[in-house]
């Protein structure tokens, strides 16, 4: 992967060169939105339809430090980026050996490195008007989906996520959890801030990891407020290390997300298992704590947050309360749709068969992808 001192150093001369970047979902902190390069962030869990738009459209694909895995290309390597010659560029010859897209070219070398060194050489001109073409696919499908925004008495977790990453300072670390709907909500809908770090493990996925990388991102950077996510799940398998939290009088700000269980478990057995649920709530066999007391045992204050107060003012003031640790439970809908996804059949022979990567559901209607998916490869 690359780091963040090289592509700081670096993204002012791929603006200047208007050469369009996007981001896989573990290093969403490598472009801010802001910059006129950005393409959006590409992969399965998180990704955005656009930035896979874009990149199931592309006739170059450079991916430099991206290891490319199963996440990343969606399950369906041979669709990954169909229409375009890819060079991969990583440190390891064993990792680009592997099976995964077909590279027209393999470099094995530092990204970093690479990244100083193609400046020398590279030029490149926007004869089709490609910027502009990304531009407007990126307005045509925004990172906050309509389908998700469905009416309710709970708060919709991509607005309140989307307008958290709005409230925070460009010096608050983001601490993202690495598994789950909150997971993937806050890959997908958080607008991060120039030079501002954000911190998650697409790779690990575990539950409980927003706590142990907030607490991380602590110590690592004690002058800087830590804004950390979690599911109600996750956080319970290392809820004991809130001892940390008070001992230490961290300034972490810790937004757990109660959709009363495990909602990415209990999607999966509602469409692989039709509905036998097992162990994913409550009703099957789950307990959860309650949250007043267990934060008061640790003498950490927390807020219930329910239906208003997902604005960006509210949260703002709310942030900014005080210094130290502090604890916000945030109501959201058990059933909440997570849009946009690709596509994973179930086949008669167990096998699971996935889309590519630029075909997510729900389906784009017919006359805007045949406006959007101009150069899409004819399926």
């Amino acid at each position: 992967m690359i780091s963040r001192k090289a592509i700081r150093e670096a993204l002012p001369k791929l603006e200047r060169l208007s050469i369009p970047c996007a981001t896989t979902t573990s290093a969403i902190d490598r472009i801010p939105n802001n910059s006129p390069i950005y393409v959006g962030r590409t992969g399965t869990w998180g990704g955005q339809r656009a930035a896979n738009l874009i990149l199931g459209q592309a006739d170059l694909v450079i991916s430099v430090g991206a290891q490319l895995d199963l996440q990343q290309t969606g399950f369906n390597p041979e669709k990954f980026c169909p229409q375009a010659e890819l060079v991969k560029i990583f440190p390891s010859e064993t990792e680009l050996s592997m099976n995964g897209p077909k590279a027209h070219l393999t470099i094995p070398c530092n990204p970093d490195i690479f990244l100083y060194e193609i400046f020398k050489l590279v030029e490149w001109s926007d004869a089709i008007g490609w910027i502009k073409y990304k531009n407007e696919l990126l307005t045509a499908f925004p990172a906050l989906e309509k389908e998700n925004l469905t009416e309710s008495e709970f708060i919709n977790s991509f607005t309140f996520i989307h307008n958290l990453s709005l409230a925070c300072e460009q010096s608050d670390i983001l601490a993202l959890c690495s598994s789950g709907g909150t997971f993937t909500g806050s890959l997908q809908v958080s607008e991060i801030k120039p030079n501002q770090t954000a911190t998650t493990s697409a790779a690990y996925a575990s539950m409980g990891y927003g706590l142990a990388t907030a607490i991380g991102a602590a110590f690592a950077c004690p002058g800087n407020r830590v804004i950390a996510t979690e599911g109600d799940g996750g956080f319970v398998q290392n809820m004991q290390e809130l001892s940390l939290l008070r001992k230490h009088n961290l300034n972490i700000k810790l937004f757990i997300f109660e959709n009363a269980g495990y909602a990415s478990i209990r999607a999966t057995q509602k469409k692989f298992f039709n509905g036998a649920y097992l162990g994913c709530d409550a009703h099957t066999g789950l307990a959860f704590p309650n949250w007043d007391y267990l934060f008061k045992a640790y003498d950490i204050p927390v807020e219930h947050l329910n239906k208003g107060c997902e604005t960006v003012t509210y949260l703002k003031k709310a942030l900014n309360a005080f210094e130290g640790p502090q604890a916000f439970i945030v109501k959201v809908d058990p059933d909440q749709n997570n849009w946009p996804a690709v596509s994973t059949k179930l086949c008669s022979n167990g096998h699971l068969k996935s889309a590519p990567l630029y075909s997510m559901l729900p389906e784009v209607p017919k006359p805007l992808l045949n406006k959007y998916g101009k150069y899409l490869p004819n399926d």
